[in-house]
């Protein structure tokens, strides 16, 4: 009975068809995605900070906002926030270690403020 109306359905509405196979896809492997990240975050709280890091990985395992991160280090809260440390200790030229610890800072400041 299932083959027949997929048979069918085929015949009739193949354009739909597929575009509801497609969004379905889509649909599972957002699903997929948000899981792994979750999972991924739940397990990564105040991870250490390491020069690859850019500052959107800082906000989420920080539960900081971007902005604050940004502005502790100098940047305009426009800036990408997939600029590494090491980059924006580069752009800077100051030491990776002083960026690192404005960023600390930062993220102590506004927690005493919650």
């Amino acid at each position: 009975m299932m083959k027949k109306t997929f048979k069918l359905m085929w015949r009739q509405h193949r354009v739909l068809l597929l575009a509801f196979i497609v969004s379905a896809l889509f649909a599972a492997l957002m699903l997929l995605r948000l899981t792994v990240l979750i999972v991924y975050f739940s397990h990564n709280r105040d991870a250490e900070l390491l020069g690859w890091m850019p500052l959107g990985y800082i906000s989420h395992s920080y539960n900081v906002d971007t902005d604050i991160l940004a502005k502790a280090v100098g940047l305009p809260a426009s800036a990408p926030m997939r600029t590494s440390l090491d980059k924006i200790a580069a752009m800077q030229g100051r030491p990776l270690a002083d960026v690192e610890r404005d960023i600390l800072a930062a993220i102590k400041a506004e927690r005493s403020k919650q």
